[in-house]
């Protein structure tokens, strides 16, 4: 979908393109190209270019350390570009891990969502969103995954977790009760077990990442391990925190968060989370009408 082939075909028909709905991707940490590979830019180029317009969030530095900064990129490009379409125009979007806090930033923008501490300065266009699909939202709403999906407990690392999701926007989130799984996403499961230590200590490093001053991975070290240097932070959990958080933000492999095109989120059903995000889309295209 990266050309417009059916505004080329129209135009060589000498008809009108028939209205689209928009779908927004937003990458993930380290995936700096709008449309490179990278779970929302594969999916979009999957879906059927006579019922969606791919418009992806570019001008997003979708960088590591620190991370508030490479946020707010993404969060004004997509903004921006929301504001290039007209309220009316039906729109939706796909985000991934890193992206999926810009889209959940988005729906509290729009007044989506309900978070008191944000004025829905994009409020124009709530009416015409049809839905989302995100992988390892860092503020997904405890409680809030996809129809029939396992819930794996627990909820988005990053704080304010969001509230009064819609049921059009479907979070995946891996856990280790779901086929396929390697374990727990840490970016969206966080507290799964229960503990409110554990909810701190991860917050803890994820403020590291998020707002830190991080130069180098030797100084990622330095400032995580100060975290069990604390003495009330000295516990089990504290260094479980750490080694999570070594997994997810800096090192490569499969991991829980890496692992949505494989995972089966749905008991008995044999679609991973990426199939199951497509399917989703794809019913949105063929059974709501668009606007433009």
């Amino acid at each position: 979908m990266s050309f417009d082939w059916l505004q080329l075909q129209c135009e060589y028909a000498g008809v009108p393109v028939p209205p689209r709905h928009v779908i927004f991707t937003v990458q993930g940490t380290g995936q700096p190209d709008p449309e490179g590979p990278g779970y929302p830019a594969d999916l979009a180029r999957t879906l059927d270019d006579e019922k969606w317009f791919w418009q992806p969030v570019g001008n997003y530095m979708a960088s590591a350390f620190p991370m508030q900064p490479s946020i707010n990129s993404g969060d004004e490009e997509f903004a921006r570009l929301l504001r290039l379409q007209s309220p009316t125009q039906t729109w939706g979007f796909i985000g991934y891990s890193q992206g999926a806090i810009v889209t959940s930033d988005i729906l509290d923008r729009c007044g989506i969502t309900k978070n008191p501490n944000v004025t829905p300065d994009l409020a124009d266009y709530a009416d015409s969103f049809i839905g989302g699909v995100t992988w390892g939202n860092p503020r997904r709403e405890a409680g809030h995954t996809i129809p029939n999906g396992i819930d794996p407990s627990g909820h988005g690392i990053v704080t304010p977790n969001l509230v009064g999701t819609p049921v059009s926007v479907w979070d995946f989130a891996v856990g280790k009760k779901m086929v396929n799984s390697p374990g727990q996403d840490l970016y969206t499961t966080c507290g799964y077990d229960g503990s409110t230590t554990s909810v701190t200590d991860e917050q803890a490093v994820w403020g590291i990442v998020d707002k830190g001053t991080i130069t180098s991975f030797g100084n990622f070290i330095d400032q995580v391990l100060k975290i069990v240097g604390n003495p009330v932070k000295g516990t089990v959990a504290a260094i479980v925190a750490i080694l999570d958080a070594l997994n997810f933000f800096v090192l490569e492999g499969i991991t829980p968060h890496t692992s949505y095109g494989v995972t089966q989120p749905i008991a008995g059903d044999p679609r991973d989370c990426w199939r199951i995000a497509g399917d989703y889309l794809n019913w949105i295209g063929e059974n709501v009408p668009a606007r433009s």
